[in-house]
């Protein structure tokens, strides 16, 4: 998984935090809700060769 440096127990409390977060916006608004972090996070990113480093991690674990 990439990681700038979190440990696994924050790498848990993020996923626990995410997790709650998804709960709180429904159903009907995690996709929006998912992009909006999604580019969040693209933005904090040094580049587009991270962002799609990013997306290629995350299209391998959904395909687990």
């Amino acid at each position: 998984m990439m990681s700038l440096g979190l440990s696994d127990s924050d790498l848990e409390q993020a996923f626990d935090r995410l997790a709650q977060a998804l709960d709180a916006v429904g159903e009907d608004k995690e996709r929006s809700f998912l992009a909006a972090l999604a580019l969040t996070l693209a933005g904090r990113m040094a580049g587009l060769t991270e962002v799609d480093a990013a997306i290629a991690m995350a299209l391998r674990a959904a395909e687990r």
